[in-house]
């Protein structure tokens, strides 16, 4: 078979030395980030017959960081935790400070020089399980277009959260290009790259240099990115997209486009990318298309934890607290449901649920923490395939000890064989250090951390442009002594240290906070002054120049709703970076309270003098948001991992289900209908909300006694079967917003006293 650079045309990696695997492998590992190649590297230190396969290429994450980016061993709170030990191959995975590429390089040239078997380009879409017992995995191989079937006895699910998206439009998307492999498969023909991002601008630069290096192709580059200005890219690609501008001048950028569908025509397979749409009274709706064959598109538009396909899988979820996303579920040897399917590395961050019984309610689940960093990854391979490794010889009780890398000044003894280990020494429980009370995340526009900064151990961490512990030197936005984070006799304290632009603190939904005179508070690109008046309490609005636009006062006992539309006060109705309901103000005992609403872009309020912090925070400083991480990753402070081998239930072609629901109550009974209209009996010492979360209904919730008012539900059909609402609960509706007839609060419903129908807000 022909070889293309590292891999053969299959996708098949290239080794110094062949391997032939079996027909049914020991393991087969979904995925090639940083957690798969230690499972993999590990197991072939073990002697198993394991396969790596991957629906991108090894490291993809990695490869797709900005250009220049270095690796950092100690990110992510890798500062605190040592590499984990084994035998030669694992040992070979530490790193030093690396740039991005070439640790790429380095870790693809260990998989050629140890023969560790690989395969990329192959997505996993099912898992199955015969009469015989051995996990069916179904693939789809994207190199040669064609299904294969890997047999395994156990399978690890290293996938990470950078799966790759796929566009959500009618038409057949399998086979569209997620990623650019080689530019030179686009000459020939109009290229469309679809996406905003690093990935994105790589691919079209790329494709429109091998354009302009060919003599036949003078055929453009079109980029369509659905922002209606240009997007950003790093500082390190804009010569080179200058350069693609200016002299190949090929590229065309397509602004305020989107993809709609794939159709097919005289047997090819076009997308279609919608580009204009113009709308005139008394005429129909015009809409301009250009259409690229499927083969000359690449859809470059971010990654994803695949949720779907983990679903599908057989992986379970529970939801979180906040009702915005759900955790994974796994034993303590981190098995899913599926006796014999495996999940760890970045699936599990940044925090997962642990249970030794899936049929169990939610709340007995333990919520783990778990760093997001390359040590962690690493530390979750080694242990998997030392799993596998006792499962398959039979083992019903595991028992793994994992131990710690000596510092990479001091490298390893030679190993004798790379199935043969060295003895480390156990990891650390405790560091002689003063440890760290948390961490500050530097977040993205989307969202996604940049970099991370823990905080002093013992003293005070500042943040600035220069001169402080945290420092951002290029942005102009922030003072050279800009904030400080110290300890105080509540925990850690927030201070502005006479910035020029101030310090700004996140108001975290359903936290309500006491706003005295002369507080400001952001909304949008709104501003409020918190001021006391002889007729109480009140807000005067400044618009996004500084100009008064109204003055509102909130009498004792009363809460004033503010916000983008009707029937909330509107700040600004054309300001769309206000939610319709924004935020809630109210009086209580002559305290004026502040209370966010879930609002899409969140209320911040500036800090003056020491603001306490919490767990999740986020800062807005200058140009920067960073979010306070104080929590343990309890899963890596120890050395020892044990738990039952789980029984294997009977083989089946399905994914194992989910409890039965109970059987529906009959007519008349106390029975609660939860949209999309599931229905479950109403037991006796239970809330609603203990109903919701023990079927796993995603609803938000926090406090279970009806302060936060974060269980608000709708009661479309029986409200004449549940008590009148308390006083608490009125009061607590009227302070977020929502004190209609049918908004009730999931905690304090106690009673039900016929069917009643639920809808839980999104």
């Amino acid at each position: 078979m022909t070889a293309v650079s590292d891999r053969l045309a299959d996708g098949q990696l290239v080794l110094d030395s062949q391997v032939s695997l079996p027909e049914v492998l020991d393991l087969l590992i979904v995925g090639g980030g940083p957690m798969g190649t230690a499972c993999a590297f590990r197991a072939k230190e073990l002697g198993l017959a394991a396969l790596v396969i991957e629906m991108d290429d090894l490291m993809k994450r990695i490869r797709d960081y900005a250009k220049d980016k270095p690796i950092l061993p100690d990110y992510g709170g890798g500062d605190t935790m040592p590499f984990p030990a084994a035998g030669e191959l694992v040992d070979a995975l530490r790193f030093e400070p690396i740039d991005k590429d070439r640790m790429v390089e380095v870790w693809k040239g260990l998989y050629r020089k140890y023969s560790v078997p690989a395969k990329v380009g192959v997505e996993l879409l099912e898992l199955t399980r015969p009469a015989d017992g051995v996990w069916q995995g179904a693939a789809r191989n994207h190199y040669t277009k064609q299904s294969e079937t890997f047999s395994a006895r156990h399978v690890v699910l290293a996938l990470g959260r950078g799966v790759p998206r796929r566009l959500d439009i009618p038409g057949n998307v399998q086979d569209l290009a997620l990623r650019l492999n080689d530019a030179q498969e686009y000459v020939g023909a109009p290229v469309c790259v679809i996406g905003g991002g690093t990935s994105a601008a790589e691919a079209a630069i790329a494709i429109s240099n091998a354009k302009a290096q060919s003599d036949s192709d003078e055929s453009p580059v079109y980029w369509s990115y659905r922002g209606r200005f240009m997007p950003k890219v790093s500082q390190a690609l804009a010569p080179e997209l200058f350069d693609v501008m200016m002299i190949n001048g090929n590229l065309r950028f397509v602004l305020g486009s989107d993809p709609v569908g794939v159709t097919t025509h005289e047997g090819q397979e076009y997308l279609s990318i919608r580009t204009t749409v113009n709308e005139r009274p008394g005429y129909p709706r015009e809409v301009v298309q250009l259409e690229f064959p499927k083969a000359f598109c690449v859809a470059c538009i971010g990654a994803d934890r695949p949720d779907p396909l983990l679903r599908s899988l057989g992986v379970e979820f529970v939801p979180k607290e906040s009702g915005d996303g759900d955790r994974l579920v796994v034993s303590p040897l981190l098995e899913s449901r599926r006796a014999g399917v495996y999940v760890g590395g970045d699936l599990l961050s940044p925090d997962y649920a642990e249970t030794t019984n899936f049929d169990g309610h939610p709340s007995s689940f333990a919520i783990r923490p778990r760093r997001g960093n390359i040590k962690a990854a690493l530390r979750d391979g080694v242990l998997l395939a030392e799993i596998v490794k006792q499962r398959l010889e039979g083992r019903e009780d595991i028992r793994v000890e994992l131990l710690a890398a000596p510092p990479m000044a001091v490298r390893a003894p030679e190993a004798a064989s790379p199935r043969e280990s060295y003895q480390g020494t156990p990891l650390p429980a405790e560091s002689t250090q003063p440890q760290s009370p948390g961490r500050l995340i530097s977040l993205l526009a989307d969202g996604t951390p940049a970099d991370e900064f823990p905080l002093v151990g013992q003293g005070v961490t500042t943040i600035g442009r220069q001169g402080t512990t945290v420092q951002f030197p290029q942005d102009t936005m922030l003072s050279d002594q800009h904030a400080a984070i110290s300890h105080g006799p509540g925990g850690l304290e927030l201070r502005d240290l006479s910035s020029q632009n101030g310090v700004f603190l996140k108001v975290a939904e359903g936290r309500v906070l006491t706003l005295e005179p002369g507080t400001v508070v952001k909304a949008g690109r709104q501003w409020l002054l918190a001021e006391t008046t002889a007729a109480g309490n009140a807000v005067v609005h400044y618009d996004s120049v500084g100009s008064e636009v109204a003055r509102h006062t909130i009498a004792e006992n009363t809460t004033l709703i503010l916000g983008r539309a009707a029937p909330a006060t509107v700040l600004d109705g054309s300001d769309s970076t206000l939610s319709r309901r924004h935020l809630s103000l109210s009086t209580e005992r002559g305290r004026l309270l502040l209370r966010d609403l879930g609002s899409r872009n969140g209320t911040f309020v500036k800090v003056e003098g020491a603001w306490p912090l919490h767990d999740g925070d986020l800062l807005w400083l200058g140009n920067q948001v960073l979010r306070l991480s104080t929590a343990i990753d309890q899963g890596t402070a120890s050395s020892l991992v044990q738990g039952k081998a789980s029984s294997p239930a009977a083989p089946a072609a399905e994914p194992a289900a989910r409890p039965a629901a109970a059987a529906v109550p009959a007519s008349g009974e106390p029975s609660v209908s939860f949209a999309p209209g599931k229905t479950y009996p109403f037991g006796k010492s239970q809330t609603l909300l203990d109903l919701a979360l023990a079927k796993r209904v995603r609803i938000k919730y926090e406090c279970k006694v009806g302060d936060c008012g974060k269980c608000r539900v709708d009661i479309t059909a029986g409200a004449e079967h549940l008590d009148p609402r308390t006083p608490q609960e009125d009061k607590a509706l009227r302070m977020i917003g929502h004190d209609e007839p049918e908004c009730r609060l999931a905690c304090l419903v106690t009673r039900v006293g016929g069917p009643i129908s639920v809808q839980v807000p999104k």
